[in-house]
């Protein structure tokens, strides 16, 4: 499990590396393929619970909808393919027998968790500045990236006393400090080797703390959700890491800090 792990996520960087890289439409392409596996992989965790049915064909619409809206229309195209989303879920609701209140609500909460925080991702996608564009994402998913890594070899080396065990019996005070600083490291280190848009690194050394504080409880909300419906992992797409969910429940949770972080400092 622990060379597989590591494998895969290396392949799995280098990927994102590439494509960032080239930038353009084959980020935007992989960015909304992305959000589709993971509101598969939401869906199909509410839906293994046994007792919900989430109004699937409305999520989809809505995964779609929210990049070609914000492509074309900016931050009110994003809110119309929310607040349409909410419309059609309860219209679902009142006329089709097969939904009920319960899957409204369920499929509300899936479809702000994950793709409203995804919307921060397609804001980075568009900046007009690729340089900028890359250090924004480059940032969020290094600091999700080195937080992981730390926390999960230094809980397990050192790891003793227990953070959350009513959530995650095997996450570890040791590994959250561990975690703590490799966002640190993550950020500080990209901005030192991509250009920090004119921002001095101590404010990086601070973005990185709560980058790599939010990124644990990226974690631990995933895993009070699968707790919740009682699922081991959202998928298996990823061997040794589960499913895309998974792997990206902390990133996701830090790119509104990251977008306001660049939106407020950057030149």
């Amino acid at each position: 499990m622990f060379i597989t792990r590591t494998i895969v996520g290396l392949l799995a960087a280098a990927l994102l590396l590439g494509i960032v890289l080239l930038h353009g439409v084959y980020l935007q392409a992989a960015v909304v393929i992305v959000a589709l596996i993971m509101e598969y992989e939401m869906i199909k965790t509410i839906k293994a619970s046994g007792k919900i049915q989430p109004v699937a064909p409305v999520l989809y619409a809505v995964t779609l909808a929210l990049p070609v809206l914000s492509y074309f229309f900016s931050d009110i195209g994003a809110i119309y393919a929310l607040v349409g989303g909410l419309l059609a879920l309860f219209i679902c609701g009142i006329t089709c027998k097969r939904y009920n209140m319960e899957s409204v609500c369920y499929s509300v909460f899936a479809m702000f968790y994950p793709q409203f925080l995804m919307l921060f991702l397609y804001k980075m996608v568009l900046v007009s500045d690729v340089a900028k564009s890359q250090l924004m994402i480059f940032t969020a998913f290094a600091a999700a990236i080195c937080e992981d890594t730390l926390a999960y070899y230094i809980g397990r080396l050192f790891g003793k006393h227990k953070l959350c065990p009513e959530i995650s019996p095997k996450k570890t005070i040791e590994g959250a400090v561990g975690g703590l600083l490799g966002g640190i490291i993550g950020t500080v280190a990209l901005a030192l080797i991509l250009g920090h848009q004119g921002i001095g690194i101590g404010w990086y050394v601070l973005l990185g703390a709560v980058l790599g504080a939010l990124c644990q409880f990226g974690d631990l909300a995933a895993s009070l959700i699968k707790r919740q419906f009682g699922a081991k992992d959202f998928g298996n797409l990823l061997p040794g890491h589960g499913g895309l969910m998974d792997r990206l429940d902390s990133t996701i949770f830090i790119l509104p800090v990251v977008w306001l972080f660049f939106y407020l400092f950057a030149r």
